[in-house]
């Protein structure tokens, strides 16, 4: 997987920046669930004191928390999904949330200033589109993200992001998928191709 300004930022976002203003936000609806989000991963994300692994365990459980990472995780794997049983499922996974997190540390160096949440709307009955800007310390020119939550009964989750038209979950399954086909066709490839990666780059 190449990982570039871009794709960091998306994952980034995925997890949360520092809201500088946020709309008055009714609990239990999907901009309380960003501005939530945002708020305690900034948290995780700014506490130096501790080493980036335990900063990383500290981001995949927000993600579990907040974003519906199975649902995330089987469009990500595609076709080969299905072939796979449910122990290769799971290692997946909980693969790609590390694969998150461990990105989103790598953001640090890009300097960003913060997310201000800019608006939302309707996708849908079950979908909601909520706008962001990333701000950066340096003043360059914000990016926009939209965040895609979805309900499921009296719960929302992330199930996507997006920045300039490009989507987070799209791009991870071209990548990955790309990676699992060059390796052998296969979850249990993906999963080693995961390993590999992440062991790498620790």
């Amino acid at each position: 997987m190449l990982i570039n300004r871009r794709s960091l930022l998306v994952l980034a976002v995925l997890v949360g920046l520092s809201p500088l203003h946020v709309q008055a936000a009714e609990p239990g609806k999907p901009e309380a669930l960003v501005t939530s989000f945002v708020d305690q991963a900034l948290v995780e994300i700014g506490d130096h004191t501790l080493a980036d692994r335990d900063r990383e365990a500290k981001l995949a459980m927000l993600l579990e928390k907040y974003c519906d990472m199975p649902r995330i995780s089987r469009f990500v794997a595609g076709a080969y999904w299905n072939g796979a049983n449910a122990e290769d499922r799971t290692q997946f996974s909980d693969l790609f949330e590390q694969w998150l997190a461990h990105h989103v540390i790598l953001f640090d160096k890009y300097g960003p200033k913060g997310v201000k949440v800019t608006a939302s709307r309707a996708d849908g009955d079950t979908v909601t589109m909520v706008s962001t800007d990333v701000l950066y310390k340096n003043g360059d020119t914000p990016d926009k993200v939209d965040w895609v939550v979805r309900r499921d009964g009296n719960d929302f989750k992330v199930v996507d992001v997006i920045i300039s038209g490009v989507s987070l979950a799209s791009t991870e399954r071209q990548e990955i998928g790309s990676a699992i086909y060059n390796s052998g066709g296969s979850l249990v490839a993906a999963n080693a191709v995961l390993n590999s990666k992440l062991a790498n780059d620790n």
